[in-house]
């Protein structure tokens, strides 16, 4: 019998926390989630689930999501979405109903939630083989690129006659896979180090530093091309560690 009145005494606590401003019932273990790109348009997958920008998606608050984008013309964009940020819903919840309301909220996903509200991908173009794409142009992006590349000969090499050697030179990206897939397709010389500052000062765990050498064809033009992407702030002469 005391059995029996304890189960119908969690039962009975367990309903009432149901029907309460828990977690649970004011977030629900979903998660709606705008997601956006620039430009528009672009066919969005979230596991199983498929639809186009500007697109409004529930998801589930239990598990990351990984977020992919494609749109022709444009290099896939992928996202994670990580789940593990409390729910400040939970903190009354675990108030009014203890651990009780606490374990209800995790077996719902209530307990988690995604950090923002919305996803914002700015795509970025597939790059073009072609150097001629962007012609040399000294004052167009001479405020990017921190050396004189005048000072090399049309072989990327300075120096005294028989002493000539080549330059380098280094800048930072954001830790993307597609803006290493950019430079990369631009700079063939291009060395990606995710592990190190360069002179420069590149963020370590979210941006890379990546170093060039101006001994290959068309160097110029590649550094006006490099100069020309939005998400290079500017080049310096890489002098070593």
């Amino acid at each position: 019998m005391t059995r029996r009145v304890a189960r119908l005494g969690w039962a009975a606590a367990a309903a009432s926390a149901l029907a309460s401003d828990c977690a649970t019932l004011v977030s629900g273990g979903n998660q709606e989630v705008r997601i956006l790109s620039d430009p528009p348009g672009a066919a969005v997958t979230v596991g199983d689930r498929e639809a186009a920008t500007p697109a409004v998606l529930s998801l589930s608050r239990d598990q990351d999501c990984d977020v992919v984008l494609r749109k022709p013309g444009y290099l896939v964009a992928r996202r994670k979405l990580l789940q593990q940020h409390r729910n400040p819903w939970m903190d009354g919840n675990v108030l009014s109903f203890g651990s009780l309301g606490m374990t209800i909220d995790q077996l719902t996903g209530a307990a988690y939630q995604f950090p923002a509200p919305t996803l914002r991908v700015s795509l970025i173009r597939q790059p073009v083989d072609a150097p001629a794409a962007i012609r040399p142009d000294p004052g167009r992006f001479g405020d990017k690129i921190r050396f004189d590349d005048t000072a090399f000969d049309d072989a990327g090499r300075t120096g005294p006659a028989d002493g000539r050697r080549a330059g380098a030179y280094e800048f930072c990206i954001r830790a993307l896979a597609e803006e290493v897939v950019v430079v990369r397709a631009i700079d063939p010389s291009l060395e990606v180090q995710r592990q190190a500052r360069g002179r420069i000062g590149c963020r370590i765990g979210d941006e890379l530093l990546c170093v060039g050498s101006t001994h290959q064809p068309h160097f110029r033009v590649i550094l006006q091309r490099l100069a020309a992407l939005p998400y290079v702030a500017r080049i310096d002469p890489f002098v070593g560690a």
